[in-house]
């Protein structure tokens, strides 16, 4: 349900500056997109279901190897039935789901609508109803999803079996570098790839049994932790890789979300003007890319510079610009170009290469920033501003706050995600499309009354 908001102003002093910004840095997830996720297809066992045109959930394979006991497909929806922060309430006879994240409500709705289905959750225990059975899990531990961690991990037991395992949900280089070394990620990999071209989100799915007996022991080092004086966020991490390791995979899930109404038009209008547009994401690479084509960052008329490379890979990150230089140099003066770079390319570039990096990044019309964390986000809006340029940052979620509060003129989208970057920033409304009318009509009238 779209937010039926005006346009408030918290800070009235710098509402000159809407006239003169030229640079606009923007989140992806609900300031760009609708936040409105829409489960569209999945990879289990090294079978794909579901299509851009037909969702998994309908699909009749699916449904059919779902209603086979302990089938890879039913373990793989069980996982996601059970890891997750969702609440459950009934109405009209059937299960509603709600959650802080659009993901997961979406995940645990195509389970349900599969045929396992989440028929009650609290903080001691999840109820699941399978083909017409009830399971009960006792919910053991919860291993929170971080930016930094960017996955999310359960514990729970079984409670006819007695039997533990952990279940675990993440980006899918969270996931894959914790599987055990005998599992095959070929096929999984290609799967990945091809739901990225198409623009969908992925998250990849593990599981793993521990014993009763390592799982005490394990409880011991966490609770200790947990109550730790000192370096308890790098204690917990520590507990935390101890547990989330050989891992068995199950399965990749792939998800919609949609653009909001007219923003390929906005970030036309943007780019008309001569104002510079990055979008920064936390996506994988094929899929940031995708969304910036959808929404008119990316443009066949125009070259596309990769910068790839990380801390490991400085050879290929001094390639990387090297061909870029070459490839701009080439280009007739005043050519327009974009850019797109993976966030751990960033760190690199910045500290080794900062003046080539510059030069590239400041030069192209669009860039697009992917898997970049939130303090990453602040970093680059702070390198742009070094440049003596006016900057305008634009996001929905509390992870967008350090990239509002750092910008010249903040701007807060009031979303799903609550109403911490709208409250944190100077101006916020319902819509990126109302960016427009702000600084076109008002930051120019005020610009000119200054």
């Amino acid at each position: 349900q779209d937010i039926d908001m005006a346009c408030v102003a918290r800070n009235t002093n710098i509402i000159e500056d809407l006239g003169q910004i030229e640079f606009v840095l923007t989140d992806k997830t609900g300031t760009l997109t609708q936040n409105i996720m829409l489960f569209q297809q999945c990879s289990i066992a090294n079978v794909k279901y579901g299509s851009i045109v037909q969702p998994a959930y309908e699909n009749k394979k699916l449904l059919s190897n779902v209603s086979i006991s302990n089938s890879e497909e039913e373990i793989f929806f069980r996982a996601l039935s059970l890891c997750h922060t969702c609440t459950r309430k009934e109405e009209e006879g059937k299960s509603i789901y709600a959650s802080p994240s659009p993901d997961e409500e979406a995940l645990v709705k195509a389970s349900r609508d599969v045929g396992v289905e989440l028929i009650d959750a609290n903080a001691d225990y999840y109820m699941l109803k399978i083909n017409g059975v009830i399971e009960k899990w006792n919910h053991l531990q919860l291993l929170k999803f971080t930016s930094d961690r960017r996955r999310m991990s359960v514990i729970m037991e079984n409670d006819k079996t007695g039997k533990i395992y952990l279940f675990m949900k993440g980006a899918d280089d969270k996931v894959l570098e914790r599987l055990r070394p005998s599992v095959s990620t070929t096929i999984v990999r290609t799967h990945i790839d091809d739901f990225a071209k198409d623009g969908l989100r992925t998250l990849l799915v593990a599981y793993k049994e521990i014993s009763t007996a390592d799982y005490k022991r394990w409880n011991q080092k966490y609770h200790a932790a947990s109550i730790a004086a000192d370096d308890r966020d790098k204690l917990l991490a520590e507990v935390f890789d101890e547990v989330e390791c050989n891992l068995v995979l199950s399965g990749c899930t792939a998800v919609e979300d949609k653009l909001q109404e007219d923003v390929e038009n906005s970030i036309q209008k943007l780019r008309d003007a001569g104002i510079r547009v990055w979008m920064l994401t936390g996506d994988k690479f094929e899929t940031a890319k995708q969304i910036g084509r959808t929404c008119n960052l990316i443009s066949d008329v125009f070259p596309l510079i990769a910068i790839r490379g990380g801390e490991n890979d400085l050879k290929v990150l001094e390639s990387s610009l090297r061909q870029a230089e070459v490839e701009i140099s080439s280009f007739a003066k005043g050519a327009r170009y974009s850019m797109i770079i993976e966030g751990k390319t960033l760190q690199p570039a910045f500290e080794k290469y900062k003046k080539r990096f510059r030069k590239i990044a400041m030069k192209a019309e669009t860039v697009i920033c992917c898997r970049v964390s939130p303090k990453q986000k602040a970093m680059i809006v702070k390198l742009v501003k070094k440049q003596k340029k006016q900057t305008l940052a634009i996001g929905d979620g509390g992870n967008d706050v350090p990239m509002i509060q750092e910008a010249h003129v903040g701007v807060g989208i009031a979303g799903k995600e609550g109403l911490q970057a709208s409250r944190a920033a100077d101006f916020s409304f319902g819509k990126f499309k109302f960016l427009i009318p702000l600084m076109f009509v008002h930051g120019h009238l005020a610009h000119n009354r200054s």
